[in-house]
């Protein structure tokens, strides 16, 4: 996996080059109003965006949504922030050790080396990782296969999706996407969308994307 540097500071940027050689890496270099396109081969941006929170947090989000690795410094904590952070994603704050910084990189790189090697351990044995979906142009796909979903299950297999790891509790679900109903009860009526939702993935393609945990709700884990 290549890397790629954006920051406008010559002394930040000087300094994550020096790293990056220094662990063997020569790391290409981009402007914020010229980010590499999202796809599969997009390298591991990392982004120095100093006091543009707005936009570290459009960056994270965007790598979430698409599960790509991606890295944001800032120069001051923020709360809304900390919800997109995980093990490929992270945030640093000024002023940071560059041993953190180092020590997250190549944990992402030896996951990402590992997968290559052994296709068993990236997408072809890990549901989510074979689940695409766009909150943009709201289209969805499972092995590259479109899916025929109504508003209702793909806004409930995004919210599922973008809560990775999280277990959510049918009121949860219920609130966020029937929101004009939110007062009401709807435990069944998630219930029979999930149901729905596992006709057209878990059914079809023989795998367990969305896990019931009882008496709480549902999730989707990465495993």
């Amino acid at each position: 996996m290549e890397v790629c540097i954006i920051s406008e500071n010559p002394l930040m940027k000087n300094a994550l080059e020096a790293e990056m050689r220094a662990l063997g890496i020569l790391p290409s270099f981009a402007s914020f109003d010229r980010l590499p396109k999202p796809s599969d081969a997009m390298p591991l941006i990392i982004a120095d965006c100093e006091n543009d929170r707005a936009f570290a947090e459009k960056l994270l989000f965007e790598a979430k949504e698409l599960n790509l690795p991606r890295f944001v410094i800032v120069s001051e904590f923020e709360k809304s922030l900390s919800s997109l952070e995980d093990d490929k994603r992270k945030i640093f704050i000024r002023p940071f050790l560059f041993s953190d910084l180092r020590s997250s990189l190549l944990y992402v790189l030896n996951n990402c080396r590992s997968s290559e090697n052994d296709p068993s351990l990236a997408s072809q044995s890990i549901p989510s990782k074979r689940l695409k979906l766009s909150s943009t142009s709201r289209l969805a796909t499972f092995d590259s296969n479109p899916l025929d979903l109504s508003k209702k299950e793909f806004d409930i297999l995004l919210l599922l999706y973008q809560n990775r790891g999280r277990v959510l509790s049918r009121e949860e679900i219920f609130k966020s996407v029937w929101k004009d109903d939110a007062n009401k009860s709807g435990s069944n009526t998630v219930d029979v969308f999930v149901r729905y939702i596992r006709s057209k993935i878990d059914d079809v393609y023989s795998v367990k994307l969305i896990s019931t945990v009882r008496g709480i709700g549902y999730a989707i884990f990465e495993k």
